[in-house]
Parts: structure tokens; C-alpha cells; sequence
């Protein structure tokens, strides 16, 4: 990117090309790192979308709940990095602004992320030149830079702590796995490495990397980690103190143009709207044949101080990739955690594999990271995969408001592809120019990869027929505390789900979103549709999209008093 771009798209100083920790004020501690996760009786009070705790759990900000019609210049729905992001560089031009969060800010999957600031590409950029050509790759790079130095210049400018670094990053060719994944090829390298060298991405081969058992590895300098809720935390506070308003726990119900509407009834009159919801909650069906949901899979392991000479960030290519950070832990002086994921399934498949996914994480990790003392962590994240590998975001195609925004398809790189994203949106509605508006424009189609969106919709169709063949068990009553289950009940497929107290409750088991059949999660305790990866809580309500509307509850079900 040229200085000129920069100042005029970014408007953002130069950063400098060294590596550094950045010399940060000390504003915002919090407790002690909690006991191991599967372990664990008091932990801070932190809405999220699954039962497991991620390490960087804490409570969040509280911020009041809509109570009242509003108007405003720019109404931003979703209060994760994409949403927030948005708000920020909005009000900071000026505007006015409402964001609006069904639960508390960060309960998504922002708040479940392992937060890599990555510039490599997470579906490698050789992959994109074969699919969408030359010039689009170096815009997509573009973006990646652009959203480097984005985050690390609000961490500067508003003197934000959260233990931002800059570090190496490294790339290496994985094994197939027992989950039927197969093994890649010491070619895909060789190619990435090709293909960066083309676009003018620095990265070089060694033969030395992090973990154990991978020696040869494309290094790739000037990447970056940092604490994603201490940054986002921060951050929404920054836009109420900027002018902008946020209220929690205030679901939109929905979502048309200029007008949004709450579960409740109170209406937001806006110039412009943008949702930002992790995948559209106000789209039925454009987006979702665009794109599929996975689930994936991450444990932190303790280790000492010293164990490593240096942070950095370590993954691997295929289908059985692993994604691995160090943790720099400021709240803890006896260790650090290392962040190890993977193992991804499709969202409402596979649940029964999960105890078998994470087995699978630690003996991986503690053949390649021998210095893992214990495994204290475990938690699960959604992420969003675009077919052809490029997020979305702009103007939504299916909505016919030429003021609608969307913002989608993180591809699993969402810290560097959300921000890329807000920014993309912020300059639209500013009426800016950016480099990568073509590239990321969610009326695209995928054809190139025709092949795969077909089978996906040919797997969408068979589950759409799956009307509970077996249930998970026999009769309800076999239910302990804190346990759920799909049945047949009445010839209806239910949701049950027996409460601590030892209460049962029934739910329709349909989806409300394309009316597929959702299935029990035991380790988030959630119901997860199978289809588009919808996810609903305990009592029916949604925890992720497309889904905007809880499972019904089945009153005829419920016993007489």
C-alpha cells in the first residue's frame, strides 16, 4: 500500500516495520486467571454463547437496555469486533450512532476467538490468485495490512491495554487425522510461498519453527496477538465516551433499511443500518448457500515463564489444520498459556466426536509443545466459511435498501478480516473510497466453486428431511440436571432440557430459521441446527444466526400443575 492510500483510505500515521511491544498504560487489570476450566466454581460473570470458558472470560462493561424509540444517524446491530469496530470509526468521523446487542457486548464468538492478528491468509493466497485472479489477491492483502495496523493504531490513540504484540508467525504443512481429514502436501507450501513473494508479502523458508515435530516452515514477520476482550471492552467504551450509544440485552427483531425493531417493540429510525451478527440475522437464504458454519475447537495449556524465548504464532495448512498462540499472561506470574486449536466440525454435526477432539488437541499438542504442564482450558468457537475464501461486506444484495450494510464470513481470520470489514463499511457510508469494495461485495457469486456449493446444498436438503429418524434417548425422564436431548414426543421432534433444579422443559426441535432439526451439543449445552448452524441456549433462546427467533416452547408437553 502507498503512503498516499494510507492517508487517504486509513487516515492512520505510518507504523513503523520493526517488531515492539507497545509501551501501553496499565488501566485495566483483571482477577487472577481462574482454576481449569472442566474444574472450575466461581468464575467471573461473563456472557458467552457456550457453556465452556474461554481463558479470556471476564464481566463485561454494563451498558443499559433500550428502553425507548430512538433516531439516529448509523444503527449498528451486533456487539462483537465487527459491530464495535464499526461504531468506532463512525463516531470518531462524527456521526451519530446506536448499537444495538442481544446480549451483553462480546457474549458471541468474539468473545471465543484465540485472536490472531494474522496478515498471512488463513485459505492461503495462492488459492485466491487460482480463484479470483491476481489483483484481487493484492487487495485482499491489502486489507489484511490495512487491518494490522488499524487495530494496533486504536490501541495507540486511545492508550488501550491489552497486551498487544507484534511477532513471527509461522506456516507448516499438516497430517490427516482420524476424523477422516486428509493430509496436505509440502507443495502447498511451496506455492504460498510463490505466491507471497508475487504480491510482495515478506516471508521466507527455515527449518526451524515452535513446535516439535514441524521443522519446515514458512516465517512470516510483523504479525500480532493481543487480549481481544480487554481491546473490545475498551473499545465500546470509547464510543459511548465519543458520543455514541450502546444498549445490551435489546435484540432486534427486525431489520429493514431504516427501520429496526426490538423483540420488545422499540423502534430505531436510522440513515443507515449495518449487521454485523457474525452471519446475517436478517437474510433467510442469500448468504447462508454462500457460506458454511464450523465449530472449532481450543484448550489452553499452562507453562512456565521461560519456556519459550520468544512469542508467536504458529498454525498449519489442510483440512486438519492447528492454530497455536502464546499467551502473554500479565495477571499470573508463575506461567503463561499456550493456545492451541483445531480439529474444526461442521456446527450440528459430529457432536458425538467432541470429547474425541479435544483427547485428540492435547496428545497433539503435547507431542509438538512438550512444555505444557497441564491442560487447564477448553472451550469451542463458531466460525463462518466463505466457499470462495473472501468475506463479505457492503450493501446487502437481498434487501433492496440501498442503506443496508452486512458484514459476514470471517473465514477464520476474523480479527484482521472484521476490522478490514468495519472499515469497508465506515468509508461506504462516509462516502470514501477503498481499495477492497469489489473484492469484499456480498453480491459475488461463488462459481468457482460450484462443486462444493452444490454438495453443501444437497447435504442442507437431506437434513432438512431428518425429522428425528432416533431419538438420543429413549424417554425424557432418563434426563439428569443439566442435561438436554432430542426427542420424539408426540410425533413432534422436541428439545428437552432438565434444569438444576430438576424442572423439564420442552421446545419445538425445529429451527426457526429454515425449519431443519436441531441436536443436542452436551459439551456447550446448546441446540445446534445441523443446516446453516443456528444455536439456541438451554431455554430456547438464540445464541447464534441466521436464526433470529427462539424455539417454540411446547406448552401441550409442559405436565399440569
Amino acid at each position: 500500500m502507498t503512503d498516499s492510500e494510507r492517508s487517504t483510505i486509513l487516515d492512520v500515521d505510518k507504523i513503523e516495520k520493526q517488531s515492539r511491544k507497545l509501551n501501553l498504560s496499565d488501566k485495566d487489570k483483571v482477577e487472577k486467571a481462574t482454576p481449569p476450566s472442566h474444574t472450575q466454581t466461581t468464575r467471573p460473570k461473563f456472557q458467552t454463547s457456550g457453556s465452556t470458558f474461554p481463558i479470556w472470560g471476564r464481566e463485561q462493561p454494563q451498558f443499559q437496555k433500550l428502553t425507548q424509540d430512538a433516531q439516529t444517524d448509523i444503527c449498528v446491530v451486533g456487539g462483537g469486533i465487527a459491530g464495535l469496530t464499526t461504531a468506532y470509526f463512525l463516531v470518531s468521523a462524527g456521526k451519530k450512532v446506536i448499537l444495538l446487542e442481544r446480549g451483553e457486548i462480546v457474549s458471541g464468538e468474539s468473545g471465543r476467538t484465540t485472536a490472531h492478528i494474522q496478515v498471512a491468509y488463513d485459505d492461503r493466497y495462492y488459492r485466491i490468485i487460482e480463484n479470483h485472479g491476481f489483483e484481487a489477491a493484492k487487495k485482499l492483502l491489502t486489507s489484511q495490512l490495512s487491518a494490522r495496523d488499524l487495530i494496533e493504531e486504536i490501541i495507540k490513540r486511545e492508550s488501550i491495554d491489552c497486551d498487544y504484540l507484534r511477532v513471527n508467525g509461522y506456516l507448516a504443512v499438516e497430517d490427516g487425522d482420524k476424523f477422516g481429514n486428509e493430509p496436505d502436501t509440502e507443495e502447498s507450501l511451496d506455492k504460498e510461498l510463490k505466491a507471497c513473494k508475487e504480491l510482495g508479502l515478506p516471508c521466507q523458508m527455515v527449518n526451524e519453527s515452535p513446535a516439535k515435530g514441524y521443522k519446515r516452515a514458512l516465517c512470516f514477520p510483523e504479525h500480532g496477538q493481543f487480549h481481544p476482550v480487554k481491546y473490545l471492552y475498551r473499545l465500546a467504551q470509547i464510543i459511548e465516551a465519543k458520543g455514541g450509544r450502546i444498549f445490551t440485552n435489546s435484540p432486534a427483531a427486525t431489520m429493514s433499511g431504516k427501520r429496526v425493531t426490538t423483540r420488545e417493540g422499540r423502534v430505531v429510525q436510522c440513515d443507515h443500518l449495518v449487521v454485523a451478527t457474525g452471519t446475517p440475522v436478517n437474510d433467510t437464504v442469500t448468504f447462508h448457500t454462500k457460506q458454511e458454519a464450523y465449530r472449532s475447537y481450543v484448550i489452553a495449556g499452562r507453562v512456565a515463564k521461560d519456556a519459550f524465548p520468544k512469542k508467536f504464532l504458529f498454525w498449519t495448512t489442510g483440512s486438519n489444520y492447528k492454530y497455536v498462540r502464546l499467551e502473554n499472561n500479565k495477571e499470573r506470574k508463575d506461567c503463561d498459556y499456550l493456545i492451541v486449536g483445531g480439529c474444526d466440525s461442521k456446527v450440528g454435526d459430529e457432536l458425538e466426536t467432541i470429547p474425541e477432539r479435544y483427547e485428540f488437541l492435547e496428545q497433539w499438542t503435547r507431542k509438538n509443545f512438550p512444555q505444557v504442564q497441564s491442560v487447564d482450558y477448553h472451550w469451542s468457537g463458531e466460525v463462518y466459511e466463505p466457499m470462495d475464501y473472501i468475506p463479505y461486506a457492503g450493501k446487502n444484495p437481498g434487501s433492496g435498501s440501498s442503506s443496508e450494510y452486512v458484514i459476514t464470513g470471517d473465514s477464520g481470520t476474523g480479527m484482521t478480516n472484521q476490522t478490514a470489514s468495519a472499515r469497508l463499511v465506515a468509508d461506504m457510508i462516509l462516502g470514501k473510497a477503498n481499495p477492497w469494495q469489489t473484492v469484499f461485495d456480498p453480491s459475488r457469486k461463488p462459481w468457482k466453486e460450484a462443486k462444493q456449493w452444490l454438495k453443501t446444498q444437497v447435504e442442507v436438503g437431506t437434513k432438512l428431511k431428518d425429522y428425528v429418524k432416533s431419538s438420543d434417548i429413549s424417554d425424557e425422564y432418563e434426563l439428569k440436571p443439566c442435561e438436554g436431548a432430542v426427542i420424539k414426543k408426540h410425533l413432534k421432534p422436541t428439545a428437552v432440557y432438565r434444569d438444576e433444579s430438576g424442572k423439564l422443559h420442552y421446545y419445538s426441535a425445529i429451527c426457526t430459521h429454515l425449519r431443519c432439526v436441531v441436536r443436542w451439543n452436551k459439551a456447550e449445552k446448546s441446540f445446534d441446527c445441523p443446516c446453516h448452524g443456528s444455536r439456541f441456549g438451554t431455554h430456547g433462546d438464540v445464541l447464534n444466526g441466521p436464526a433470529n427467533k427462539p424455539l417454540a416452547e411446547m406448552e401441550d408437553l409442559i405436565p399440569s400443575k
